[in-house]
This record gives C-alpha cells, sequence and structure tokens, in this order.
C-alpha cells in the first residue's frame, strides 16, 4: 500500500488529534466506572464500563489503520490484523453491553427470546467486521454502522419503557440524560453514515469515522458528569 498523500497525512494528524482525546476520555469513563463499580457492586457501573471500552477499542482501529497508513508500513495482512484485533473485540463488546445497561437501568427482565435476539445481533455485528476487514467495503462499512444505530436505539427504547416502572432517582436521571444526549447523537450519526455512503466525492467522510468519534466523545462527556455526580454525591444504588 502506497504511503498517503501530503493532504492525506494533515487530515490524519488532525483526525489522530480527534482520537487521541477520544481514547484518553473513554479510558477515564471506564476507569471510574469500574472504580462505582468496586465501590456500590452494581452491574450497570460494570456493563457500562464494557460499552465504553468496546466504542474505545472500535476508535482504536481506526487509529491505529491511520498511523500504519500514515507510516508507510499498512500492508494488507498488517492492517487487517490491527483491524481484527481492535475492531472485532470492539463491536462485541459495544453490543453485548448495549442490551445489559438498558436492561439493568431499567430493571427489565430479559426474557430467552430476548436473549437469543440479542445474541444473534452481536454475531452479525462481528460478522460484518470480519467481511469489512477482509474486502474493505464502504457499504459494509455503513450497513455494520447503521445495524450498531439501530442496536442503541433498541437500547433507548428499552430504557423509554422503563421511565413507566423507575422510580429511583439517579435511574430516571441517568435514563432523562442518556435519552436527550442520544435524541441529538444517533441523528448525527445516521446522517453522517448515509452522507459518506450515497454523497459523491466524499472520500473524507468514509475516512473519518465521524459517528464512532461523535457517539464516544458524547457518552464520554455524558458519563464522566453523572460519574462525578454518583461519586462525590448522594448516592442511591443503580441496580
Amino acid at each position: 500500500m502506497n504511503p498517503a498523500s501530503a493532504g492525506q497525512k494533515v487530515m490524519i494528524h488532525v483526525l489522530a488529534i480527534a482520537y487521541f482525546l477520544a481514547i484518553i476520555a473513554g479510558s477515564v469513563v471506564i476507569t471510574l466506572s469500574l472504580l462505582l463499580y468496586a465501590r456500590f457492586a452494581s452491574p450497570a457501573y460494570l456493563h457500562w464500563a464494557l460499552i465504553m471500552l468496546g466504542g474505545t477499542l472500535l476508535i482504536m482501529a481506526k487509529a491505529v489503520t491511520l498511523y500504519l497508513r500514515l507510516a508507510g508500513s499498512g500492508t494488507y495482512w498488517y492492517l487487517l490484523l490491527s483491524f481484527m484485533l481492535f475492531g472485532l473485540s470492539g463491536e462485541l463488546l459495544l453490543g453485548y453491553g448495549v442490551p445489559l445497561i438498558a436492561h439493568g437501568v431499567t430493571g427489565i427482565r430479559i426474557s430467552p427470546g430476548r436473549g437469543a435476539l440479542h445474541h444473534l445481533v452481536v454475531a452479525v455485528l462481528g460478522a460484518q467486521v470480519v467481511i469489512e476487514g477482509l474486502t474493505e467495503e464502504d457499504t459494509v462499512a455503513a450497513t455494520r454502522m447503521i445495524l450498531r444505530i439501530v442496536w442503541i436505539a433498541y437500547g433507548y427504547a428499552i430504557l423509554i419503557l422503563g421511565t413507566r416502572t423507575v422510580t429511583g432517582q439517579n435511574q430516571r436521571a441517568v435514563i432523562r440524560a442518556f435519552l436527550v444526549t442520544g435524541s441529538i447523537v444517533l441523528p448525527i450519526m445516521l446522517f453522517s453514515v448515509l452522507a459518506a455512503l450515497f454523497l459523491p466525492d466524499s472520500v473524507a467522510l468514509r475516512e473519518a469515522p465521524v459517528a464512532s468519534l461523535l457517539w464516544l466523545s458524547a457518552y464520554s462527556t455524558l458519563s464522566i458528569v453523572l460519574i462525578a455526580r454518583f461519586m462525590f454525591g448522594p448516592q442511591n444504588k443503580v441496580t
């Protein structure tokens, strides 16, 4: 694979800064979530740490790929290995954690049928990572991102259902905060994916994982605010 051009290198350097900040923010959220889990033994904190770890690994997959291209050492198999190492594990963790955190916060039981659906969706997401890595097709990447957005929206549907039964102040505050954030972030994510797929000359959008960066940055910021509140403020245990 040929080294990146001068213009591409500038874009890659800009993205590298965004990647670095997003990875640091994600790592902070993971650490704080694990600290809260150790303090209160609430599965919701552990599940959120898994989701944020998945999102962070997905960003790392793109960051490593672009770094290898920038360095001129991005051979096909080298790029494929790095993408699979971070991308596959990140997608599986994110897909696995979405229903767990939604059901955990609301207390809605996961039925056997829903459990089977969860495993199927996670398997499809993982398969799409493998196919994308082998083919490097934009349509496969876009399909995977759209399925991920739909899956996150499914988690939001569970949160909306939970507003009818949740009575704890902390749980309701978390649900409201995530619903407001999702109503802003998810449409922008979907638009960026569709624009990258259908707009002509959208190389920059295809190269930059706008949706993933937006998701991780938004939820890292929200999580740090909420976790700081629960860490230092009055704590009603989240189930």
